[in-house]
């Protein structure tokens, strides 16, 4: 109360920010007492037993962390923005489960709360937002738009693939004039791929819920359709709708060349559309 009356901070945000670390813990825990009690009782010990090791790998982590740096064990530099804590944080947990290690399971999921909950308190402190993630700096505005891109850069290997996919359309285009809108519609799906696996590395499903799994790959499925599609409705627009705009209310008159070439620029527009969005956005 003292925190919140002094930095003049929502409250609501601030219980949004401290329980969103507890919320998937307090659901598995609630979730393994589901299945312990309508399971037969042969089963229930052994149902009972990685909640056990669960609590016990997580004692030890926190007992064994002492002076050893969060950011070390995720892997990334110190002050590094939420998106880069997240994508390590994902991968150093996906590594971890398939290897089956609770230790290090454990040991990455202390580290990544250290870090929220220190992020958490240079925002009550009023330390500056430079060093602040979004997601907690702004973590009692609701959004108006929870749906639109966000800023998300790929790697450099990741964003030459996008460029060369943009060529090859491009190239396609322009050499074949008659080729009408299939250089870009080839585009939109090879980058549709792109999207996914962009969403798959950034937001990893979960591998024991498969209900879970479904539900967040049919998300990531449409995130990246609506992507694709709105890249190329994006580009379409700047180069039909845009000029017809132009020409019949403001009477602009178009030159020859363009009309004539129309097709070829909205594929060349949307295509490079699509590898902005597919390398810096989300």
């Amino acid at each position: 109360r003292e925190l919140t009356s002094r930095e003049g901070i929502g409250g609501g945000g601030i219980v949004v920010a401290t329980f969103h670390l507890a919320l998937s813990r307090a659901m598995d825990v609630v979730a393994a007492t589901t299945r312990a009690r309508f399971a037969p009782c042969g089963s229930r010990k052994m149902l009972h037993t990685p909640k056990r090791r669960g609590r016990t790998a997580r004692a030890a982590a926190e007992g064994a962390a002492g002076d050893e740096s969060p950011y070390q064990v995720l892997g990334v530099a110190p002050g590094a923005d939420g998106d880069a804590v997240r994508k390590a944080y994902n991968r150093a947990l996906r590594d971890a489960r398939a290897q089956g290690d609770d230790a290090t399971i454990a040991r990455i999921e202390y580290a990544h709360d250290r870090i929220v909950m220190s992020a958490l308190s240079a925002r009550l402190s009023g330390s500056g937002p430079q060093n602040v993630s979004k997601e907690v700096l702004y973590a009692d505005k609701q959004e108006m738009f929870p749906w639109k891109p966000r800023k998300s850069q790929c790697q450099n290997r990741d964003i030459a693939i996008n460029a060369v996919i943009a060529v090859f359309a491009s190239s396609w285009s322009l050499s074949s004039p008659m080729a009408g809108f299939q250089p870009m519609l080839a585009a939109m799906v090879v980058y549709f791929f792109r999207f996914r696996q962009k969403l798959d590395a950034v937001f990893p499903s979960p591998t024991a819920d498969k209900e879970e799994a479904s539900r967040q790959n049919n998300k990531k499925m449409i995130r990246s359709f609506g992507l694709a599609i709105g890249s190329v409705a994006l580009g379409a627009f700047m180069m039909q709708t845009l000029p017809f705009l132009l020409r019949e209310y403001l009477n602009v008159r178009l030159p020859f060349w363009f009309i004539y070439k129309q097709q070829v620029f909205t594929n060349v527009v949307s295509s490079w559309t699509m590898f902005v969005m597919s390398s810096f956005y989300r």
